[in-house]
């Protein structure tokens, strides 16, 4: 699946609606004042046309609302015809208006979301596209997007729709991860490079720019500065397990133990007890003198983690 689901897999932010309806009518209003209509009928129109886009674009976010919390209860078909009417309301409010415009992005993206959650991957990263095509701000339709075509095997488009990302959000770290992801799938590891030390130059302690750039180090077979970089992505996440492996990884290529310090007055010395009490473990242990947590890598024994 290409969109992470959270409990709440629909939100809307009332408050940042509500702002939207303020500008959508304000905007309304310069354009139906600055319009070339005849003095005589300028007033009566604009209010008749003002109170139908009005009434149009209440319509549309009432029948947002009553989608997101259908999607929220499981029932996806009846969402999506409340999404279907929210559009229709929305487009006659008038879809060339930047605040209407953001909220079609945002019913497009919702819609993407359900077809995925049916199983219509395609059909998701459609209306993703779509979303995005309304409000290019739009985070989470973008990353699903980029997800989508790298699984697809599409890494230059999704390098593309990457560096969008990058334009419309510089600061964000993670549009600059995502970048050096498409560029390490393309290959291109010095433009991958690139991009994690600009995520890593707003936030050194950014955990996916450190791994995935210790992962481009370990792909040019550059095991110690790869050796550094999972050392640090640990400190911040020692829970992950793909630290753990990787790490096992790369100190049995370099023969670099040191750290952590798995003697046995180390804090570590939870994880060697373990891989030593597990029969299998043992066995392997006396067959061959290889490092506990090497041996937990191998062994792909999910005991031996346990505790890490």
């Amino acid at each position: 699946m290409c969109c992470s689901v959270g409990k709440v897999f629909f939100s809307r932010r009332s408050t940042l609606c509500r702002g939207m309806n303020r500008s959508a009518f304000v905007l309304l209003l310069l354009i139906l004042l600055f319009s070339p209509v005849d003095p005589a009928k300028k007033k009566t129109k604009n209010s008749d046309e003002f109170l139908k886009l009005e009434s149009n674009l209440q319509e549309g976010l009432a029948h947002e609302n009553n989608a997101v919390n259908l999607a929220n209860s499981g029932q996806y078909n009846e969402a999506m015809e409340e999404f279907k009417a929210a559009i229709s309301k929305l487009r006659e409010a008038g879809e060339e208006i930047r605040p209407v415009a953001d909220v079609l992005g945002r019913v497009y993206t919702f819609m993407g979301h359900i077809h995925t959650l049916l199983g219509k991957l395609p059909l998701g990263l459609k209306f993703w596209k779509k979303g995005l095509k309304y409000n290019p701000s739009l985070t989470d339709a973008r990353q699903n997007i980029i997800k989508s075509l790298s699984d697809q095997g599409e890494h230059q488009q999704a390098l593309e729709y990457a560096r969008g990302g990058v334009g419309f959000q510089p600061a964000l770290p993670e549009a600059h991860v995502q970048v050096g992801d498409a560029c390490r799938n393309l290959k291109n590891f010095s433009c991958a490079m690139q991009a994690y030390n600009k995520a890593l130059a707003m936030d050194p302690k950014h955990f996916n720019a450190l791994f995935s750039l210790a992962v481009a180090h370990r792909d040019l077979m550059e095991d110690r500065p790869a050796l550094e970089l999972f050392e640090r992505a640990q400190v911040i996440n020692p829970a992950s397990s793909s630290v753990v492996n990787a790490l096992a990884v790369v100190r049995g290529d370099t023969c670099l133990w040191s750290s952590p310090d798995f003697s046995e007055d180390g804090k570590h010395n939870s994880l060697v007890q373990v891989a030593r009490s597990t029969p299998q473990a043992e066995e392997q242990r006396q067959a061959s003198p290889i490092h506990p947590l090497l041996l937990a890598y191998h062994l792909d024994d999910p005991i031996l983690l346990s505790d890490v």
